[in-house]
């Protein structure tokens, strides 16, 4: 009755056609954009605004609430014939579909659900507008309240729980049939019942949605039960293979132990080939106490002193070996699943394995390229946190470039100027000898070849002596060939002199042992002979040694090899070394050799071509760039630091790695193979230790293609990377899941901190320092000058000229200066896109983030008396029972300093002993650069690493390749062990994934006149599914082979062109069209992406709105 009296009071009665009284008003459409604008401005919308708004609209507990209030109205009079005024009433400001659906609510339930039903539209009409002004921040957060609707995920494990109850595998009390038993753990039938249980309850959810939401059809309903099912059936299907799993491990278990199986335990004892396991449990355990069990590295002994059955005991990678091709993508994989023991030996010596060992509880070592890179960062960030402030004090108060103050600060090192220098100077001296002196004590104590206690006092004034070939040029260029060898081996030789007094004493002794003329002439000539010698070696450029890189040093080698073709015989080379040296020391690591003895601060005065005299100095000939020449250092000793403590270039006889590479050859007689059988082995052993060493430079290349080509990579960088940051953010889920819920639950109150000093180029304080100091990662916005591109396009960083200063001449043609200032732009562009794109900041700071978490999981499980993580995981990281107990009990004791909730505040790590300090820095390190990864040489392999034009033509895909065995293969082999904690990283990843992927098509559809269909088409199921999976580390390797695969079958080419080609292609293609008068707008864009920073977060929008302006102009 009450809604009778109000139509009447409208004038409507009952099915009569009646005019509705109106009143002239502003359209309830015209408020609500109003009030959205309002809202905009007045609010301060953030990501957390638009967050709130999409969950309000999306909750499935809302969508159940509202339709429980629509269905509580009584049925009211229909309505079937409706006045204009009326109709109006009811749709204005609303949508055609929303429109229908309320006048449909009006002719069958009557007008308050249709009023209702109007209610539920604008309101739904309200938060679409208001997200859509929102922008980007309003798409992700409408995509992850869809993906993360806690309802909606508790209905699917609900689900998901109903369907497992229906396979239920043994453990219960009845006996199972073998058909049975079969049936129970088949993976088929898993995902059956799982799909159909969860398409039900994803549809069943759609539709009570749809009854509310004008924007929820019928297609909407099958597309989520179609997704429903196949995620439960995935869940469904990868929990049973867990239980199978474990199952097929307990009974194994007791098989080993020789106890009674219940009837249903045989049948799953013979139907899933369980005594395969037990072997392998027993072959874990007899090798689980090997000699390689007695320490985490391998350098319990050396490998000459091995005896066969520890040869045989060593054991092989884990992982799948995909069909072959894991061998020929990644060295490690390759050395470490090697028939031979020695090969193997050498593999787990040098590469980092992220996979652990076939069965065998053995957990992985600190390889030697694991130990040279964190020790290259705990080194280079004390010099990244002085070297900055100094060079910035500097060139404000003097006005001078940082190069004048790096060669001052070589030229007080060296010695040779050190009267009232500069503070900045004398700072970055005193940090350049503070680590010089570390690193050469770490040297010592690892019994690196040649280094000793007594080698630290020789020198205290070592800098590298590097003679700089732009330097030789150009002194021959202004001086002519013939008078500029006269000259330098006049600096030369009375260099020697005021080094070595006594040098004619010498030289005398050692012709009258000889049987030769020793008078005052004759031995004054042998010296000039000697430094002229000398000089040739230095100013020809040619070395006995050809794969020293960018580093023309003379080594001992190098001294022998010139006297000898200056026809020295062989006892007069030894002498003569020993006389120049003061040093009988064999052969060493070079910054352990003892070199020729000489004064680097002589000056001479020599004539020029017009006959006037001017000063000719030794550090003339030298390169200065202290900061060069000490990144340089750290590079080279890290690295022998490295080798030694895995037993490789020691000062123990018969252990260099010319030795080792005896032994296998050894070895591989004795098993009668061939040399073409381990040839790709060995090759991958050589790779490693070249890259490790810094030798990685293809011999076969000229310093002109290599420079070329790294000018191309970085300009391609510059081009492509703009959005890399973005990219990095999807391994926000592995520093945070990996790690257990009241882990980063309790360590939420520091993340405020943690990224307020993201963007900080100095260390914080407190904990967070300690990590970054002690761990060697976590300080990539400092070491950006070294760090910030290798994470997705490697170059080396041993050499001491960098990228940055390549080819950068003062002197020289003028087309040689344009090619330099080339190259110095494009690594400056490369530089900047790595920065701007926000690649530098994010890797630290989630690096940072997966360090405090993971030290608060060991503090937090201290104080349950457990090791953190699972058992495979530790075996993964390198942690033994044995060492992780004695973590475990430096978390719980007074040294480390912890807030009320547990987490810890300051570890002290400097008061720890010694080899648990290294130990919990080396898996933190390892963990870290894991999670946020960074290619280690294991996981690539020479072509793509060692070749300038592989690393062109393949630039990016180290990344990729490096996430198939550091993400897909080290997550896989936890998988197949049953860690259940991988899920969690797996489905936190696949959901980021797609969040990413709508994010990057939004906004690159910004400024496009075609933008909706540019989305519609990148938002197809298909390529939605493979753009989000694409985004995944884990699985990006599988990605990349579907667009490879796709992309052949549609005649797309675009997976398999090289960045660089790709660019050239579009200089000649917009060229070609701009001369035919052919450009569209396609075309304009193609045009404008040949350009640095184009790729950039903003640019790329704008360079999207010029090619619409320009077809637009043009056309």
């Amino acid at each position: 009755m009450a809604e009778q009296t109000l139509l009447e009071s409208l004038g409507i009665k009952g099915a009569s056609e009646t005019t509705l009284p109106m009143v002239n008003t502003i359209s309830e459409a015209t408020i609500l954009q109003n009030e959205i604008e309002r809202d905009q401005e007045d609010s301060g919308r953030n990501f957390f605004s638009s967050l709130k708004t999409a969950y309000s609209e999306n909750l499935s507990t809302t969508s159940i609430s509202d339709g429980i209030d629509k269905a509580s109205i009584p049925m009211g009079v229909p309505i079937t014939n409706f006045s204009p005024e009326l109709v109006t009433q009811l749709t204005e400001g609303l949508p055609t579909v929303a429109a229908e659906e309320v006048l449909d609510d009006a002719m069958n339930s009557g007008l308050a659900t249709a009023l209702k039903q109007r209610e539920f539209a604008l309101n739904t009409l309200k938060n679409r507008k208001q997200l859509a002004a929102d922008g980007i921040s309003g798409v992700v957060a409408n995509a992850f309240s869809v993906m993360f609707d806690p309802a909606e995920w508790a209905a699917i494990i609900g689900a998901t729980t109903l369907a497992s109850a229906t396979t239920s595998p043994i453990g219960g009390g009845a006996t199972l049939t073998a058909g049975a038993i079969k049936q129970a753990y088949s993976a088929k039938k898993a995902f059956t019942i799982g799909a159909a249980v969860t398409a039900a309850e994803a549809a069943a959810t759609e539709a009570i949605r749809a009854n509310v939401k004008y924007d929820i059809d019928a297609n909407d309903v099958f597309i989520a039960g179609a997704a429903g099912a196949l995620l439960g059936g995935s869940l469904n299907a990868g929990r049973l293979a867990f239980k199978r799993a474990g199952d097929r491990a307990l009974i194994a278990s007791k098989v080993v132990r020789g106890e009674k199986l219940t009837p249903s335990e045989k049948i799953f004892h013979d139907e899933f080939n369980v005594d395969a396991l037990s072997e392998k449990i027993i072959q874990r355990e007899m090798t689980g106490e090997s000699f390689l069990e007695s320490a985490r590295g391998i350098d319990a002994t050396s490998f000459n002193k091995l005896k066969d059955e520890d040869v045989a005991a060593i054991p092989q990678q884990a992982g799948w070996n995909m069909f072959g091709l894991r061998k020929i993508l990644s060295a490690g994989a390759r050395t470490g699943q090697s028939s031979l023991g020695f090969i193997r030996y050498g593999g787990r010596a040098l590469g980092m394995n992220t996979t652990g060992y076939k069965g065998s509880k053995l957990s992985t070592n600190e390889s030697a390229s694991e130990i040279a890179e964190r020790l290259q960062g705990t080194y280079r960030s004390g010099l990244s946190n002085i070297i900055p402030r100094a060079h910035k004090s500097w060139k404000k108060r003097t006005g001078l470039p940082a190069e004048d103050l790096n060669r001052a600060v070589s030229r007080y090192v060296r010695g040779i100027d050190r009267a009232n220098q500069p503070k900045e100077v004398v700072a970055i001296a005193k940090e350049i000898q503070r680590v010089q002196s570390e690193l050469a004590k770490l040297a010592a104590g690892a019994n690196v070849s040649g280094f000793s206690k007594k080698l630290l006092d020789k020198n205290p004034y070592y800098m590298s002596r590097i003679f700089s070939e732009d330097k030789i040029q150009a002194i021959r260029a202004k001086y002519g060939n013939d008078l500029a060898e006269e000259h330098i081996s006049n600096l030369v030789e009375t260099a020697i002199r005021r080094d070595q007094l006594n040098i004619e004493d010498q030289v005398t002794k050692m012709l009258t042992k000889k049987g030769k003329l020793a008078d005052f002439d004759t031995v004054n000539a042998y010296i000039t002979k000697i430094a002229k010698a000398y000089t040739r070696g230095i100013s020809s450029g040619k070395r006995a040694k050809k794969d020293i890189p960018d580093a023309n040093e003379m080594t001992l080698e190098d001294l022998g090899a010139i006297l000898k073709a200056n026809n020295f015989d062989e006892d007069e080379i030894d002498i003569v070394t020993e006389i120049l040296t003061l040093s009988s020391i064999p052969k060493s690591h070079k910054r352990a050799r003892n070199r020729l003895v000489l004064n680097e601060g002589t000056t001479i005065k020599v004539a020029n071509k017009d006959g006037e005299l001017e000063d000719l100095s030794f550090s003339d000939l030298l390169e200065e760039d202290a900061e060069q020449l000490v990144n340089s250092y750290i590079f080279q000793l890290s690295g022998a630091i490295g080798l030694a403590r895995n037993g490789i270039n020691t000062n123990i006889p018969k252990t260099s790695f010319k030795d080792l590479l005896g032994k296998i050859e050894d070895e591989r007689i004795a098993k009668n193979l061939t040399e073409e059988q381990v040839k790709a082995e060995v090759d991958a052993l050589q790779f490693m230790y070249d890259g490790i060493t810094g030798n990685l430079k293809n011999r076969n290349e000229t310093r002109t293609l290599g420079d070329m080509n790294v000018a191309l990579r970085a300009y391609s960088f510059a081009v492509n990377m703009g959005m890399s940051g973005m990219s990095s953010l999807m391994e926000l889920t592995n520093a945070m899941f990996e790690y257990g819920f009241m882990t980063v639950l309790k360590s939420a109150p520091e993340y405020r901190k943690l990224f307020q000093q993201a963007s900080n180029g100095r260390l914080p304080d407190g904990l967070m320092r300690e990590l970054v100091e002690t761990l060697g990662i976590g300080n990539e916005v400092a070491l950006g000058k070294w760090n910030a591109v290798t994470r997705f396009d490697t170059e080396d960083v041993g050499s001491v000229i960098s990228p940055e200063r390549m080819g950068y001449h003062k002197k020289g043609s003028s087309l040689r200066k344009l090619g330099a200032m080339a190259e110095k732009g494009a690594y400056g562009a490369q530089k900047n896109v790595a920065y701007l794109s926000g690649l530098t900041g994010v890797t630290q700071s989630l690096r940072r983030l997966s360090m405090m978490h993971f030290t608060n999981e060991w503090a937090l499980a201290a104080r349950k008396g457990k090791l953190p993580f699972s058992a495979l995981k530790r075996q993964q990281l390198g942690i033994t029972d044995e060492m992780g107990d004695r973590l475990l009990k430096v978390m719980n004791s007074n040294l480390v300093e912890r807030f009320p909730n547990g987490t810890v505040k300051k570890l002290n790590i400097e008061k720890w002993d010694e080899d648990v300090r290294e130990a919990f820095s080396a898996i933190g390190f390892k963990d870290a650069r894991t999670n946020v990864q960074e290619t280690n040489i294991a996981s690539s392999n020479r072509f793509l690493k060692s070749s300038q034009m592989g690393r062109t033509m393949f630039q990016f895909m180290n990344f990729t390749l490096g996430s198939l065995e550091q993400q897909s293969q080290r997550l896989g082999v936890r998988i197949g062990g049953g860690d259940a904690s991988v899920g969690k990283v797996l489905a936190s990843a696949a959901a980021m994934g797609g969040l990413m992927y709508i994010a990057r098509v939004q906004l690159n559809a910004v400024g496009r006149s075609d933008a909706d269909e540019y989305i519609k088409e990148r938002m197809k199921p298909a390529n939605w599914a493979m753009g989000a999976l694409s985004q995944v580390g884990a699985a990006s390797m599988f990605s990349y082979i579907y667009q490879l695969t796709t992309g052949a079958m549609n005649g797309n080419t675009y997976a398999i062109t090289p960045p660089v080609v790709s660019i050239g292609q579009s200089i000649v293609g917009s060229a070609s069209n701009i001369a035919e008068g052919d450009m569209t707008e396609s075309e304009w864009r193609k045009l404008l992406r040949i350009a640095p920073y184009q790729s950039l977060y903003g640019v790329r929008q704008i360079f999207n709105g010029m090619a619409n302006e320009a077809n637009k102009f043009f056309n």
